[in-house]
């Protein structure tokens, strides 16, 4: 028989509530202590974007909105959009290198450097893929 907590309970009580993308959105905010302004801006977009998400005036974000809150947050992207699954992959909560600066700094760099930094990313993202798999099979 499968014995379920009652913190389990209310949290997922909770979580079913969250039908809407503004009500995931809310709830992500708080758990990572942001406001609208400030994941704005990290996002490199206008402080009222955020703001428009939250009153539904945009209903569907770009797939880049996804990607950045999985990259700074660890955020299940399925969940963002549906609601199905947890909030969070697996680790939890993670505050990672905010996009948004990570992009801006490559984009101050000469075309050349541009290109080059992006070949050495993405060298070292293959390597850590690399690496993890190597740690799953052991």
């Amino acid at each position: 028989m499968l014995h379920i907590n009652r913190n389990e309970k209310r949290k997922a009580a909770v979580l079913n509530k969250m039908r809407t993308l503004p009500q995931r959105l809310t709830f992500l905010m708080e758990a990572v202590d942001t406001t609208p302004g400030k994941l704005s801006r990290d996002l490199g977009k206008e402080r009222s974007y955020i703001s428009q998400i939250l009153k539904e005036k945009i209903k569907t974000p770009r797939p880049e909105f996804f990607e950045y809150l999985q990259s700074r947050y660890n955020v299940n992207p399925i969940w963002m959009k549906t609601g199905e699954g947890e909030p969070f992959l697996e680790g939890g909560r993670q505050n990672n290198i905010p996009a948004a600066s990570l992009v801006n700094l490559i984009n101050h760099l000469s075309p050349d450097r541009r290109s080059a930094a992006i070949v050495v990313l993405r060298a070292l993202a293959k390597a850590d893929e690399a690496e993890a798999e190597k740690g799953k099979k052991r």
